[in-house]
């Protein structure tokens, strides 16, 4: 188990590393603060692949699996859902998917009773050494990615590597190309043993190590966001 600090000034936060971590969440999640309701924001695919023991618990409300998904109508869909079923300011989101899925729920969680917690559980690797971590949040225009967007640090992002093995070998890939240019950019060890280590790493032969790896990149990714959190130059 890995865990690292975030310590912004405005909104310190947590990110837990563990494997077999989503058995466990329910009672990480409410343990310092309760909750009047919770729902998860996901796509159907994890849930058809994934066995969370939480997607039992707590309402889910299923966004598209395409980028297209990150739109202003997903948005306001979202959104009505949450009316529909009571979500109010006590109550968190939990954004559970890749990256896709954690700007759609920062975005809705940003702009919702004008901002209410969340919390994400990425299951892509690029979603646990990239997009989880720091604050961003965005959907697509018509014309152009990501332009409608805002700022929203998570109350926490907790990282189960088992999911991994519900990944394609492109998804998996995907990951490796961004922990490829931490290690070129931030810390040439890291990519000495990515490197060498490359086939087994991407056949996920060795979860402990892919746990250290996204700790690495992790603990990379927190010391850009806090030299830039509002992405005005280094990030």
């Amino acid at each position: 188990m890995h865990t690292l600090e975030i310590p912004l000034k405005n909104n310190p936060y947590s990110i837990v590393i563990k494997q077999g971590l989503i058995d466990t969440l329910d009672t990480v999640i409410q343990e310092n603060k309760t909750y009047s309701k919770i729902f998860i924001i996901t796509q159907q695919s994890i849930i058809d692949n994934t066995q969370c023991q939480i997607l039992s618990k707590y309402p889910a409300i299923i966004v598209g699996e395409k980028e297209l998904s990150k739109s202003v109508s997903t948005v306001e869909s979202v959104i009505n859902q949450l009316i529909d079923r009571g979500c109010n300011r006590d109550s968190l989101l939990i954004g559970l998917g890749g990256g896709t899925v954690t700007d759609l729920t920062g975005f809705v969680a940003s702009i919702f009773m004008r901002g209410i917690d969340h919390i994400f559980i990425p299951t892509t690797l690029l979603g646990m050494v990239d997009a989880s971590i720091g604050g961003k949040t965005g959907v697509n225009s018509i014309n152009a990615r990501n332009v409608i967007g805002t700022f929203k640090q998570p109350k926490a992002v907790y990282i189960d590597p088992l999911f991994l093995k519900t990944l394609s070998s492109k998804d998996i890939i995907d990951g490796f190309a961004e922990i490829i240019k931490y290690g070129l950019i931030a810390d040439s060890n890291l990519y000495t043993m990515i490197s060498s280590n490359f086939s087994d790493l991407t056949d996920l032969k060795d979860l402990d190590q892919m746990e250290l790896i996204i700790y690495k990149c992790c603990k990379h990714k927190i010391n850009f966001v806090l030299d830039d959190e509002f992405d005005n130059d280094k990030r």
